[in-house]
């Protein structure tokens, strides 16, 4: 019920509106975003961007035509008083179809098709091509699988660019062999089938007499492309044939002197099937002449006249030289005197040759006063001493072998008179010079001085060299001489040694075993007192008081002073510290002290050890340690460290504080500079509590360090900010406020508006990189102030990238009205081009922009209301053919050429040692593709290196037995490969194989057997080298005593025999032989023989001395037989005689007057004994009766028998 006037207000509900998408496509299934219901004039954000095969989503619009209002997905739309339809807008893509060579050249060009239109295949007059391929077809995928499509057909666009690639179908070619030999004569490998590009293994090495294989080639003259047996030959676009290469093997022609000396000939190397001409030589043989050469050392091969061809066969052959024996006479000389004439010299022996053996004649020479020893090629005897009926090598000249006498010998003897070793006794001829030995005997304490002829030293006084004079010499009598030594007595020194301590007294020198006195003076030494001497430094010898005495030995003597040891004191001062010093210690000087264990106390201290000094500048020692005690009383004070206390800081909720202080005590300390920071605060300085109650301290003042760590707090006031807005381009921006740090701040509702543009809420960045804030929402104040810019949101349109015949364009983007654009930095490829720029127009005419891959700044732009495309343009590209000489020298120089250009391979031809240039290749190995000079490639899209290819050489190996024989077999080997030196050793009489060396003399380089030897570039010479072996030379006295020792000597070395002999009773030496019966080959003592490869024996010879044989009738009356003269162990004949003595019978002969010796019957034989031997008669006593007459009387004795001389009764 109305009481009064009233006015009635119109409320309102506000309505809500519906906003449906739609595809605006007839017949396609797109999903599009869901329907979206919003009030009258609120704010709704539109639906995602829906996606369609083969088109681009250009955005929605409230008119199906695109007529309408434009809305990009997302934008803020403001709901009208309507329930609008927001249509999809699409743009038909457009795809390209680019073809792919697939390793031929020749693409055609590519098209651009768009989405679901019609695209016809390129024709067959534009197909690509393909060394040692055929075209078969265009296929989707670049392995032929996928969609083929013939020339000129066609096929619907898809959603995606395209791309065709080439299907080819691989040619097969031919390899065939050509031994290259005209006629046709050697088996080469049957011919090959192959397709291009692969691989087939060339064909094994054939064999030609005196040529080495050198591999194939396919040319026939070795220029083209070279392969060794067995290698991959990779299948070129067109039939090949191989040449068999042939390398004429170089043999080796030596010489081999086959026994002769001087150097041989310079050994010859010519090709096979060529000739040299045979060497002359200047060399000779002993004992023979030259007479040419041979193929085989004994003359049964082809022979070979100096000076004339020889046709080098297909091996290294050795020429030997070939020698005609000379003829001697041997001759002989009796070497005698008119007074004493030789008799009965053999006669001459003729027609003997060099190194042939003789045997000299049996029989001897006599000579009256003499004894033959044999002969000798000196009449001195100073040459070689042969036997009788000895064995006699004939040199290369005629000989006068002379007869060699000997007259009797006497003893020299030497008596050492108290002494030892006196020189071994010699027997010296009678009427010789004897020279006194210079050995000399030795005694203890003595000095000998010479000799003399009886002991007491007053005879005839020969001198010795040692001491200055020369040797004296005297004419050997008819007796044995005994030669006496004669002494003097030595001097040593005595000296003393102070030993470690000084003012030792003056050595003296004392007569052997005279008395000598130690020295009362006493030496000094800091820390000892002396304590006598003693012969050896440690006291370990004899000891000496002061004034000893002992006798003088045979030898220097050094006394050493003995020492006793001083004790002192160690003492310890805790040098300010608390407690009592560790107690002190005793201890003798260089003994070592244990410094004490106990451990001093400071407060604030710490103990640093102890020193020798109370400020630290002496001697440190540690507790525990040991030390040297010194010549005097020690003191260690104590050293101390003071203690260091902390000092930290806290923040106090601050941050960046000092980091944390030391000190020590009661030294000065300064507070950190550096002032910690708090988020809106303004730092007030220091304090000793957090609240600030306690000490304050500034940033940079001193104090002095207490004696307990401590903690600075940070003290801190807060500081005031403010919030401002900004339009940013807009209208209408709220105003500013006041706040502090961390309070809660509202955000104005106040919204700022921009023509174009939705406000998109609020942001600390103008360009939104901030942090985002929405109106009347809350922040946080931060410790600054605070501008919030107003946020807007553009529309979008694409960017797109056609790369124009090329490949892999950018991606398309999506950029905002306004908004700069930067044109991609991806860079698109098309083969054998070069990317240059973008432009607006596919022909190039249009707006350019440059890209930093061509060197410039990406070029922007401002994006206009409208989808771009740019379009790639592009420039033909130049690549660069090189060339390497894999390991070789002087390859051609390259250049750039342009994509699809013919290049013409280089006639150029590099060298590398100990190859053959073979062609060229893409790869280094030889697995690409080959080329050969005046070849022709199609330059590709990319630089192309041609790598020389190369066939080793083949040398040979050679092997010289060097004086030796049986030496391996050569040995081909190609340059730089490793391969061993024969395991085969050559052989040598009397020598130890050791290896090989390229020099004959061992001057090269040595080479082990079975070691490894990377071939040069060239044959290579390799000589046997030999370790002469040691042979004993053993010496046999046959039938004598004191043979010498064994003597040793290598082979063919030179060994000097011994000059001592041996002895036999009844002979005398002649020599050595090397038979024992003397047949063999004789040397004297004291000379010289060549060793041969082998132990040998040297049996003393003898001549039997010549005695007299004599007769003694012995009682008998009739005159003795007459005598006789005979050597030692003849056959002598007693005399056949019948000897008379009144009363006895005859009963033979006896070397003893009394037959108690050897018997010998009349002309019996008997062995003659090493002396001069008498032969007494023996007799036998005849029986005889004495009868009695009475001579008148009667009765006489019986009558009796007895033997003469016998006594009767």
């Amino acid at each position: 019920t109305l009481t009064a006037d009233t006015t009635l207000f119109a409320q309102w509900t506000v309505n809500n509106y519906i906003i449906t998408y739609d595809d605006n496509v007839a017949n396609e299934t797109i999903t599009v975003p869901a329907t979206q219901t919003a009030a009258f004039n609120s704010s709704v954000t539109v639906g995602a961007a829906p996606t369609r095969t083969g088109h681009t989503f250009a955005g929605w619009n409230t008119a199906a035509n695109g007529t309408g209002t434009a809305l990009s997905a997302g934008a803020s739309y403001t709901v009208t008083a309507t329930s609008p339809t927001l249509f999809a807008q699409w743009t038909t893509n457009s795809y390209t179809v680019s073809y792919n060579a697939n390793g031929g050249t020749g693409a055609p060009t590519t098209s651009t098709v768009q989405f679901g239109s019609t695209a016809t295949v390129a024709a067959a007059a534009s197909n690509p091509s393909r060394t040692g391929h055929t075209f078969a077809s265009w296929t989707t995928n670049a392995d032929g699988t996928g969609s083929s499509y013939a020339p000129s057909a066609t096929f619907t666009m898809g959603a995606a660019n395209v791309t065709l690639f080439a299907k080819w179908t691989v040619n097969n070619y031919t390899v065939s062999y050509d031994d290259n030999v005209i006629p046709a004569v050697i088996t080469v490998p049957s011919t090959q089938s192959a397709a291009y590009a692969g691989s087939v293994t060339v064909g094994a090495a054939p064999t030609r007499t005196g040529f080495t294989f050198a591999g194939w080639n396919t040319a026939a003259n070795g220029t083209g492309t070279s392969y060794s047996a067995g290698a991959n030959l990779t299948i070129p676009a067109s039939n090949t044939v191989l040449y068999a290469q042939w390398n004429v093997n170089s043999y080796n022609v030596s010489y081999n002197l086959n026994g002769g000396s001087g150097t041989a000939p310079v050994a010859q190397s010519a090709d096979f099937d060529t000739s040299i001409t045979a060497a002359s030589t200047s060399s000779t043989r002993t004992g023979f002449t030259f007479a040419g050469w041979n193929t085989a050392a004994d003359g049964t091969g082809s022979a070979v006249a100096a000076g004339v061809a020889y046709t080098i066969p297909a091996a290294n052959s050795t020429l030997f030289a070939q020698w005609t024996a000379n003829q001697y006479t041997i001759s002989f000389a009796a070497n005698d005197d008119v007074a004493n004439a030789a008799t009965g010299l053999p006669g001459n022996l003729t027609g003997r040759t060099y190194q042939q053996n003789v045997t000299l004649p049996s029989t001897s020479p006599t000579r009256p006063n003499y004894v033959f020893s044999g002969w000798n090629t000196s009449a001195a005897g100073t040459g070689v001493s042969y036997a009788v009926g000895g064995a006699y090598v004939m040199p290369n000249n005629n000989v006068t072998l002379h007869a060699q006498w000997t007259p009797a010998s006497f003893g020299v003897v030497y008596n050492a008179n108290g002494g030892i070793t006196p020189p071994a006794p010699t027997n010296n001829d009678f009427g010789s010079t004897v020279t006194v030995s210079t050995t000399r005997p030795t005694r203890t304490g003595h000095t000998f001085r010479w000799w003399t002829t009886t002991a007491d030293g007053t005879g005839t006084t020969y001198r010795n060299p040692a001491l200055g004079s020369t040797v004296s010499t005297f004419t050997m009598p008819g007796s044995q001489v005994t030669l006496f030594a004669q002494w003097e007595v030595n001097s040593y020194n005595l000296t003393y040694d102070a030993n470690l301590g000084s003012n030792a007294p003056s050595g003296q020198s004392i007569a052997f075993n005279a008395t000598a006195t130690a020295s009362v003076s006493a030496p000094t030494r800091a820390g000892y007192q002396f304590n006598g001497w003693n012969t050896i430094a440690d006291g370990s010898g004899v000891t000496y008081a002061a004034g000893g005495t002992f006798s003088m030995p045979a030898a220097n003597v050094t006394l050493y002073a003995q020492w006793q040891a001083i004790t002192y004191t160690v003492a310890y001062n805790t040098n300010g510290g608390d407690g009592a010093a560790p107690s002190a210690q005793s201890a003798t000087t260089d003994s070592s002290v244990t410094v004490s264990s106990t451990i001093p106390t400071r407060a604030g201290y710490d103990f640093a050890g102890w020193n020798t000094q109370a400020g630290g500048f002496g001697t440190p020692r540690t507790p525990g340690g040991t030390f040297v005690m010194p010549a005097s009383n020690v003191t260690l004070f104590a050293q101390w460290n003071a203690q260091t206390l902390s000092i930290s800081y806290n923040g106090n909720g601050g941050t960046g504080i000092p980091t944390g202080q030391s000190g020590l005590v009661d030294s000065s300390v300064t507070i950190s500079a550096t002032t910690p920071t708090r988020t809106g605060h303004t730092f007030a300085g220091w304090n000793t509590a957090a609240n600030g109650t306690g000490t304050a301290r500034t940033s940079g003042s001193t104090f002095v360090m207490p004696t307990a760590a401590f903690v600075l707090y940070a003290q801190w006031q807060a500081i005031s900010y403010s919030v401002s807005y900004e339009a940013n381009n807009g209208t209408g921006a709220p105003s500013a406020s006041s706040h502090t740090y961390l309070d809660t701040v509202t955000l104005s509702a106040t919204v700022p508006t921009r023509i174009g543009y939705w406000f998109n809420g609020w942001n600390s960045a103008s360009d939104g990189s901030g942090m985002a804030h929405t109106s009347g929402g809350n922040l946080t104040m931060p410790a600054a102030n605070v501008t919030l810019y107003a946020q807007w949101v553009a529309d979008l349109y694409r960017v797109v990238y056609n790369a124009n015949g090329g490949e892999d364009a950018p991606a398309e983007q999506v950029l905002a009205t306004d908004s700069s654009v930067s044109v991609s930095s991806q860079v698109p490829t098309r083969e054998g081009h070069e990317f240059r720029h973008w432009t607006t127009t596919q022909n190039g005419t249009g707006s350019t922009y440059t890209n930093p891959a061509t060197g410039s700044a990406v070029d922007n732009f401002t994006m206009p209301p409208s989808n771009t495309t740019l379009f790639a343009q592009w420039s033909m590209s130049s690549y660069v053919l090189s060339y390497d000489a894999n390991l070789g020298a002087g390859a051609p120089s390259g250049g750039a050429t342009q994509f699809g250009t013919s290049v013409t391979v280089s006639s150029t031809v590099p060298t590398r040692t100990g190859h053959s240039f073979t062609g060229w290749n893409t790869a280094a190995n030889g697995s690409g593709v080959s080329y050969v000079a005046g070849n022709t490639l199609s330059m590709p899209a990319n630089p192309v290196t041609l790598y020389a290819q190369w066939s080793a050489k083949t040398y040979s190996i050679t092997y010289f037995a060097n004086g030796g024989s049986s030496a391996p077999v050569a040995q081909s080997v190609t340059y730089g490969s490793t391969t061993s030196v024969s395991v085969t050793p050559a052989t040598r009489s009397g020598y130890t194989f050791t290896g090989w060396n390229t020099q004959a003399n061992g001057q090269g380089v040595a080479r082990s057997s079975g070691g490894s030897l990377v071939m040069p570039d060239s044959n290579v010479d390799l000589y046997a080298q030999w370790s002469a072996q040691t042979f004993d030379v053993s010496f046999d006295a046959n039938g004598g005593t004191s043979a010498p020792s064994t003597v040793s000597g290598a082979t063919d070395s030179s060994v000097t025999l011994p000059v001592s002999i041996p002895t036999r009773v009844g002979f005398d030496f002649v020599g050595w032989n090397t038979l024992q019966a003397g047949t063999g080959t004789g040397y004297q003592a004291g000379s010289s023989l060549v060793m041969p490869p082998n132990n040998m024996v040297l049996w003393a010879q003898w001549q039997p001395r010549t005695y007299v044989l004599s007769y003694d009738m012995n009682g008998g009356t009739t005159n003795p037989p007459i005598g006789a003269l005979a050597s030692t162990s003849s056959s002598v004949q007693a005399a056949v005689s019948t000897p008379i003595r009144l009363g006895y019978t005859f009963t033979g002969w006896n070397t003893q007057a009394n037959g108690q010796g050897i018997a010998a019957s009349s002309g019996a034989s008997f062995s003659m004994p090493p002396n001069d031997t008498t032969l007494y008669a023996q007799w036998a006593a005849q029986t005889f009766t004495v009868t009695y007459d009475a001579n008148g009387g009667s009765g006489g004795p019986s009558q009796q028998n007895a033997t003469t001389d016998s006594s009767v009764t």
